[in-house]
């Protein structure tokens, strides 16, 4: 902790281990936030990335501000991973995100060999400690280099976004763990930009 204060200073996050969504979040920004986040067993502290200005963080509170405020995800990362059940790292799908109260409201494909890279290496590290399945990995990118910050060890809310990205993850978890096919190939529309509204449909515009 020493450390990370050292290297990142305040704000940090503080999170639940076990938890979900936004849950328990707390922004720590003096030494008393993070006093009160290490009495809670089971917290987790680590850098805020892109953190807001300073003047969205005035509340003064003693164990912290927690996260009752929608921070909107405009430009948000993440990569899909797939590892067989023989631990066979399967396909990956970096893709831009646009949520909005934890919702995806657009997703795009993301060619980056760098995020791709820093993907497979901790997609590796859960391959050897025993995952397998779908594993959702979450980046942001600071000081140059991207940041692992989050990891949902499931199909999420976007895999039908991703579905219409080209990415069939779950025919591919299926194919795995069945031997052999069990859902039929997708045929529907695809593109690199999915906009969801009521439901998920390929936008025609041009990425950029």
């Amino acid at each position: 902790l020493a450390a990370l204060l050292t290297e990142w200073g305040f704000p940090l996050i503080a999170k639940p281990r076990d938890g979900s969504g936004s849950l328990g979040v707390r922004v720590l920004t003096e030494d008393m936030h993070l006093a009160a986040a290490l009495g809670q067993r089971g917290m987790v502290v680590q850098p805020f990335l892109e953190a807001p200005a300073a003047e969205r963080l005035e509340l003064n509170l003693d164990s912290g501000i927690p996260l009752f405020f929608e921070v909107p995800v405009d430009n948000g990362t993440t990569v899909m991973a797939l590892i067989g059940r023989d631990g066979e790292i399967g396909p990956l799908c970096p893709h831009g995100v646009v949520q909005r109260l934890g919702r995806n409201e657009s997703l795009v494909r993301l060619d980056d060999e760098s995020l791709l890279a820093t993907a497979t290496r901790a997609t590796v590290v859960f391959r050897d400690a025993g995952w397998r399945g779908p594993l959702n990995l979450c980046f942001r990118k600071a000081r140059g280099e991207w940041w692992l910050f989050e990891v949902n060890p499931r199909f999420t809310g976007g895999t039908s976004g991703r579905l219409l990205l080209g990415f069939d993850e779950v025919r591919w978890v299926l194919r795995e763990w069945f031997g052999r096919d069990v859902i039929p190939p997708y045929s529907g529309p695809q593109g690199d930009r999915v906009v969801r509204y009521l439901t998920d449909y390929v936008d025609p515009r041009p990425v950029g």
